[in-house]
């Protein structure tokens, strides 16, 4: 009998209640063809040195698969280059259309003081992506620090098994 192999490698992520679906990726490793629809993750590793990171907390584990010895995060791409993004006091805008559960909080869940990214309107330029989680309002993402370096991308994954069952996080408090 002949066992079904995976064509492309998968990752299955864990994460903390509340949370967005579990969910199954599978890599593909040619981001110059990656499809813009549906949407791809990417696992990326944030560096401290980024001016939206300069003095902010680090929610990251411990975990020594990135430089700086954490863990890289795993979030959607959302504005690709030649994309306009404006954030705002509303939320994060996609040349021109609002995404849901982007408004920006001002305290974690600790009670630290979090600052979103400069408020504007921003030219997603060659070599950077911003990626946003719309699952939960206190996902950190590129709100807090901007444009990621398409270089900080670890790996480019699509979710190819979602939770059947969920139901997004609405509290912003």
């Amino acid at each position: 009998m002949e066992q079904n192999r995976p064509v492309h490698s998968t990752f299955v992520v864990e994460r903390k209640f509340p949370k967005p679906p579990e969910t199954v990726f599978q890599a593909f490793s040619d981001p110059a063809k990656a499809p813009h629809t549906p949407t791809p993750y990417v696992f990326f590793c944030p560096d401290v040195r980024w001016p939206g990171m300069k003095g902010e907390p680090n929610y990251r584990k411990p975990m020594r698969t990135c430089p700086d010895g954490f863990a890289p995060l795993i979030k959607p791409v959302v504005a690709w280059p030649g994309d306009t993004v404006e954030t705002s006091a509303r939320g994060v805008t996609v040349n021109g259309q609002l995404l849901v559960h982007t408004l920006a909080i001002d305290h974690d869940s600790t009670g630290h003081p979090v600052r979103p990214y400069a408020y504007g309107t921003y030219h997603v330029q060659p070599g950077q992506l911003w990626v946003v989680s719309s699952f939960s309002p206190k996902s950190f993402d590129s709100r807090y620090f901007g444009p990621i370096p398409v270089r900080s991308v670890r790996y480019w994954v699509q979710p190819f098994l979602v939770e059947k069952h969920y139901q997004p996080e609405t509290n912003t408090k």
